[in-house]
């Protein structure tokens, strides 16, 4: 009985553990600097909600969507993966050696707006 308890906290601490890790989902809440806290809204249910952002995303971040009608304009070197430019969004790389690095992610980059690539 003691084995029994023991192993339903040790399934119980995991199951916390996974789900605080899950990775969050980013999208553009509206125009302005890919670093900039502002930009973006972030959910760890999948989607279900949206909350102001904490961080800016990054290569560890969920999935990256840049929302119709946004424009998020990229000042500094960012690492990236999983990235969606919806129809009518826009991503913009500022010239003097900004770098927008794609790592191997689940899908690197989908676009069906528009990306500037200025550097």
């Amino acid at each position: 009985m003691k084995h029994t308890y023991r192993t339903l906290l040790l399934l119980a601490l995991f199951l916390c553990g996974y789900s605080s890790a899950r990775a969050q989902l980013f999208r553009s809440a509206t125009s302005g600097a890919w670093n900039a806290i502002g930009t973006w809204q972030q959910s760890t249910d999948g989607g279900a909600s949206w909350v102001p952002a904490t961080a800016t995303p990054t290569n560890a971040s969920g999935a990256i969507t840049v929302r119709a009608t946004h424009t998020v304009t990229v000042t500094s070197t960012v690492n990236l993966d999983d990235v969606t430019i919806e129809a009518g969004g826009t991503v913009t790389t500022t010239t003097g050696g900004t770098v927008w690095s794609i790592n191997n992610g689940t899908f690197g980059v989908r676009i069906f707006g528009t990306f500037n690539a200025n550097a």
